[in-house]
């Protein structure tokens, strides 16, 4: 499977839910998965376009009330079947790997719970190995002469500690719900 980006998928998992517009895709990240993922038109339109010549969805006109006729788009068996592949793929430590985890947990209900729960101890395990990591700068800035900037430079490693602990309370209660609300 060729490797495409996470918004190409976040569509697909979208219309995975229901039939849409481009505009309903856009309302719907908007209102949905928005405060941690953006999309904007100039993405939607030509993936909506790649998707529709590869069979991953179809499109009809539709009027509602009287607003103007709109192109609907519906996942294919195919789509989602590439939605699938996408969901159990692992993730790969990067810069946007934890919307990409976000991404999956939110359209995880297409695959078995296993693998999203493969994908969230991946991501504790990742935080863990970090911190370990931010000790260690910890102890070296530590261990320096009182300067401007050592104070300075401690603030950002305070904030990778916080941010890292509280990655990994998310995991923790993350793994807890699924398990003990889904069966796996």
């Amino acid at each position: 499977m060729s490797r495409r980006n996470n918004s190409y998928y976040a569509i697909l998992g979208l219309l995975g839910f229901e039939p849409m517009s481009g505009y309903g895709i856009k309302t719907s990240v908007d209102k949905g998965v928005g405060y941690w993922w953006e999309i904007d038109y100039k993405q939607i339109y030509p993936a909506l376009k790649k998707m529709e010549e590869e069979e991953l969805v179809t499109s009809k006109e539709e009027k509602h009330g009287k607003r103007p006729m709109s192109k609907v788009y519906d996942i294919t068996k195919a789509g989602l079947e590439e939605l699938k592949k996408w969901l159990i793929q692992p993730i790969e430590p990067g810069k946007e790997w934890d919307k990409e985890l976000k991404l999956k947990l939110f359209f995880g209900h297409h695959v078995s719970v296993d693998h999203i729960i493969q994908h969230v101890e991946k991501y504790k395990e990742f935080n863990v190995e970090f911190l370990r990591d931010i000790d260690e700068i910890r102890k070296s800035i530590e261990s320096e002469e009182d300067t401007e900037s050592k104070y300075y430079r401690m603030t950002t490693v305070m904030n990778g500690e916080i941010m890292c602990k509280a990655n990994v309370e998310w995991c923790n209660q993350t793994l807890k719900y699924l398990k003990d609300n889904m069966k796996t």
